[in-house]
């Protein structure tokens, strides 16, 4: 960053980068890897020229050694050379972290204020585009498949079409957006309130609370909201003992790691998701957590293989339909969300580690985030509430939502993790400056 000499176009880019990942969370991975290009240029454009370029912390190398056994879960994995490509993918989203954060930490305070400044702007930009959509049923997006009927493509199956007018898209999209938006919001918040002062630091913040309460509020994705509380109390939890926080945050990524399995089955088995009180979302996906933990049992230790979740669905659905068609079906069997089924993914990326990567591979996510977490502990108590605050959001999020392999959600956490950085960074570069005044 620090070699490329117009601030004002290295903000343009982040915030850019913060904006389009909000609403444009499919390309995230694309623009991310450009991030990463830059922050190659910014070293290599140096004048001292550093040879290191890639940040090779405990918490890398532990990202990596899981990434190793899912690269060698693919070896018996029914997708074949996706859950390679996959792998792939998931590794070079870590590289790119680690070339970011270290490009951030070898920048001027001047560089990361740029950069804090196109955060705060993308963010705002993109949640108010975001709560334009979720308050208006999307018109927006359904204003452009309206118009230019060519671009409908494979999301036509997602739209209701009635005389040419397009009267309703399905929140797949918007609800993307809404996690990209969720796992920025606090980077974003936190440069805010050490970015600005005064009345402008009210107003700001008074904007990003209320872009994202209203979005939150109105939004279908309750994955999202789930995430946003129990990221706000461990906010709340954070400034008040960051150590009482971290210990917190251990617990309970011991409890989802090791203990997914067992809660997911006693959930389904007891018919959790006839709870009056349960979204239709939450009440899908239980039937869905009680199949997927029964499953497990199949390879326990080493899973059935990376990425073979999706493909395994597929089959027992292409089955399915054979076996109607054999039949003489004259309608297709009925499909309700009460009943236990595989999912095209499932909907917790812990137990989706238990049932493609067996106990080896969920150890090692837990061995990830405790060195995570201890890397935090390190910080002074101050600069660990906001990585723990992230961390609670994106421990939460992957709880209840999408899969360990889609590379949008991973890039999303990934970007969030850099804008996390470069904030703590900021913060450093102030107190530093405010300690060093006479």
């Amino acid at each position: 960053m620090q070699g490329l000499d117009r601030p004002g176009l290295i903000a343009f880019l982040y915030g850019a980068l913060a904006f389009v990942s909000i609403i444009f969370p499919r390309g995230v991975p694309v623009f991310f890897c450009v991030a990463g290009a830059l922050g190659i240029a910014g070293n290599l454009l140096r004048r001292d020229a550093p040879r290191t370029w890639l940040h090779t912390g405990p918490a890398t190398i532990a990202a990596l050694a899981f990434l190793a056994w899912a690269l060698l879960a693919t070896t018996w994995s029914s997708s074949g050379l996706e859950a390679v490509a996959k792998v792939f993918a998931m590794a070079m989203l870590v590289v790119v972290t680690g070339v970011t954060v270290l490009s951030a930490s070898r920048s001027d305070r001047v560089m990361l204020t740029w950069v804090c400044q196109g955060l705060v702007i993308g963010v705002i930009l993109g949640g108010l585009y975001v709560a334009i959509e979720t308050l208006s049923n999307q018109i927006l997006v359904r204003s452009i498949y309206e118009n230019f009927p060519s671009l409908q493509g494979e999301m036509r199956k997602h739209l209701g079409i009635k005389e040419g007018k397009v009267w309703y898209l399905t929140p797949t999209n918007i609800n993307r957006q809404t996690a990209n938006l969720v796992l920025l919001f606090w980077p974003a918040a936190w440069a805010v309130w050490y970015l600005f002062s005064g009345q402008l630091r009210k107003v700001l913040l008074a904007v990003l609370i209320g872009l994202a309460v209203a979005i939150l509020l109105k939004t279908e994705h309750q994955s999202s909201q789930l995430a946003f509380a129990l990221s706000g109390s461990m906010l709340a939890l954070s400034s008040w003992s960051p150590a009482v926080a971290r210990r917190t945050i251990q617990a309970a990524w011991c409890v989802a790691v090791m203990l997914v399995v067992p809660i997911c089955y006693a959930l389904a088995a007891n018919n959790f998701q006839q709870n009056s009180a349960l979204g239709m979302s939450a009440k899908s996906r239980i039937p869905i957590w009680g199949y997927t933990a029964e499953r497990v049992l199949d390879a326990p230790f080493i899973g059935i293989g990376t990425g073979s979740t999706t493909a395994l669905h597929d089959k027992i659905r292409d089955d399915r339909r054979i076996q109607e068609k054999e039949n003489h079906s004259q309608q297709p069997s009925e499909r309700k969300w009460s009943v236990p089924r595989l999912g095209r993914h499932s909907h917790n990326i812990y137990l989706q580690t238990w049932f493609e990567l067996g106990a080896v591979g969920a150890v090692l996510l837990l061995i990830s985030g405790l060195v995570l977490l201890s890397e935090i502990g390190k910080l002074r108590p101050d600069r660990q509430v906001l990585p723990l605050t992230v961390f609670a959001t994106v421990g939460s999020l992957i709880a209840t939502s999408y899969s360990i392999w889609q590379l949008w959600i991973l890039a999303g956490i990934a970007l969030s993790a850099f804008f996390t950085s470069v904030v703590m960074l900021r913060q450093e570069a102030q107190q530093t400056t405010q300690t060093s005044v006479p």
